[in-house]
């Protein structure tokens, strides 16, 4: 799955756009039109239900834009980022096959699985329980790599999907 985060709430339509960076063919691997966001908050697209997989050792280059500008996309608000896909470590998987949560999202994030580990998480904030602090573990996260926008939503009144 990929994540973004929204600030605040938009009338208009999100268009997710995937690319392989490395590719030779301008076309994405995936373009969606995404409904507009009721609400600030971190939000996920998931690929495989696009029947899209990331070949591991390729760059992929994706980017979530708001389409408030009818006739071209010149000045759309759009936040981009490159990210490595990188093939699945089996003794990794053995490892957390059957290990508690919290146990999986430590040794993702210790393996460079970062994208894997903030799916988990945002499994573990989607299930709601108050007693855990999956919020907080996924400010950490995202405090790592400076995403202090997000960060601040996740340790605010806010609510995250």
């Amino acid at each position: 799955r990929l994540y973004w985060y929204v600030s605040r709430p938009s009338s208009a339509p999100l268009r997710l756009t995937l690319l392989d960076f490395e590719g030779t063919s301008p076309e994405p691997l995936l373009e969606l039109e995404l409904d507009p966001v009721p609400a600030a908050g971190v939000y996920g697209a998931s690929l495989a239900e696009h029947d899209v997989r990331l070949e591991p050792g390729r760059l992929y280059e994706w980017s979530v834009a708001l389409e408030v500008n009818q006739e071209g996309y010149s000045n759309e608000p759009v936040a981009k980022t490159v990210m490595a896909a990188k093939e699945a470590d089996p003794a990794l998987l053995a490892k957390i096959a059957n290990a508690p949560a919290l146990a999986r999202v430590e040794a993702l994030a210790a393996a460079g699985y970062w994208y894997d580990a903030l799916d988990l998480l945002a499994q573990q904030v989607a299930t709601d329980d108050p007693s855990q602090p999956w919020r907080e573990l996924r400010a950490g996260l995202l405090e790592q790599v400076g995403l202090q926008a997000v960060v601040a939503f996740e340790r605010g009144d806010g609510y995250a999907r």
